[in-house]
């Protein structure tokens, strides 16, 4: 019976039209983007690797609009030494318009607050997932990226989701340049 109700949601989810990306909402703004820093390219190849390229991110087939994808626009950087999240010593970390691309391969990005997004779930009335940076570490030349991809659910949804999760990506800097070397861990919901 559970099944069939998740199926049933999927189903409809898929079918109905992305109310939650229309322009009233993604209202992406006109900036430029340079890939300047290590946290810019590291967000940058994460971004190109989850939902772009290798669409990889768990539940990556649940995105209903996957060339209109939110980002939340709060993470947490830790500098030096990798540590678990319980052991984050910083505040989190506002990713400005500016640190992300606004369009990767024809998959455009739309930077949001945690209040922000749900404003767009209860206006839309839909349900949707949203890629959230959770934490990034940068070690000198290495660097653990964990990224997840979670739901905002709308104010009058009756919906429990059992589907999202995340995944960390481990980077190596190799002649100056940040490169992918694996997935160290990955949780599903």
């Amino acid at each position: 019976m559970k099944k069939t109700i998740l199926f049933l949601g999927v189903v409809m989810l898929s079918c109905s039209s992305f109310k939650y990306t229309r322009k009233a909402f993604f209202d992406q703004k006109p900036h430029e983007y340079q890939m300047n820093s290590d946290v810019k390219t590291l967000i940058y190849l994460c971004l190109e690797r989850a939902v772009v390229n290798e669409k990889d991110i768990p539940d990556y087939s649940l995105i209903a609009d996957k060339t209109h994808i939110y980002v939340h626009n709060v993470f947490y950087l830790e500098n030096g030494g990798f540590v678990t999240p319980e052991e984050l010593n910083s505040s989190p970390v506002v990713i400005e318009e500016n640190d992300i691309p606004a369009q990767i391969s024809g998959v455009k990005f739309c930077l949001k607050s945690k209040p922000e997004l749900q404003d767009i779930a209860n206006q839309s009335r839909q349900d949707f997932m949203y890629i959230n940076f959770n934490l990034i570490i940068i070690d000198n030349e290495k660097a653990f990226i964990q990224v997840s991809n979670k739901w905002m659910v709308n104010q009058n949804s009756n919906t429990s989701y059992l589907s999202g999760g995340a995944y960390s990506c481990l980077f190596k800097k190799i002649n100056g340049r940040w490169v992918f070397d694996k997935i160290a861990k990955m949780i599903i919901s």
